[in-house]
């Protein structure tokens, strides 16, 4: 797909040098990983000491666009809206679950298609995208050290995971 005013068919088309511009949208699937999301456990699932018990969960989304043109009038940039926007989703539904709800496939199944059902709403009719799927590929019981320099900035986060003897 190309996009001007409205979208291009293919065919030729003369261009006028900055007056107009086009853009190239493909029209392929792609998968977008989203990474790793921290999420919070319940309270029921603090450590000993007290301390909340935190999980990543490394998740993907697959879509494609549909409308061109919604996909680049109607957001700024719709490849990062989108990640932004599922990420976000994800980690307000996936928020105070147990330990044992990540172990459940039904259970992950289940989150996996809310948080689809939620995304494609907005960025259906929106943005003109067509969500695919939504996936949890992989989640890991960790601890994460954070380390703060002077100024306040942050350095890499430091991942270590652990291993709890039952």
């Amino acid at each position: 797909y190309y996009i001007r005013d409205r979208d291009l068919k293919p065919g030729t088309y003369f261009i006028v040098p900055f007056f107009s511009r086009v853009k190239k949208v493909p029209d392929r699937d792609k998968v977008d990983e989203l990474g790793y999301i921290a999420v919070w456990l319940s309270k029921e699932d603090q450590t000993e000491t007290g301390k909340r018990r935190d999980i990543l969960v490394r998740c993907s989304i697959e879509y494609q666009v549909l409308n061109a043109y919604k996909a680049i009038v109607n957001v700024d940039d719709y490849e990062n809206t989108l990640h932004n926007y599922a990420r976000k989703v994800f980690a307000r539904k996936a928020r105070n679950k147990s330990y044992e709800f990540w172990s459940d496939t039904s259970s992950t199944d289940k989150l996996e298609e809310e948080v689809l059902q939620e995304i494609r709403k907005k960025a259906t009719e929106k943005w003109g995208l067509k969500i695919i799927s939504f996936n949890i590929m992989d989640t890991m019981n960790l601890d994460v050290q954070r380390t703060i320099l002077e100024g306040g900035s942050l350095v890499p986060i430091h991942i270590y995971t652990h291993q709890t003897d039952n």
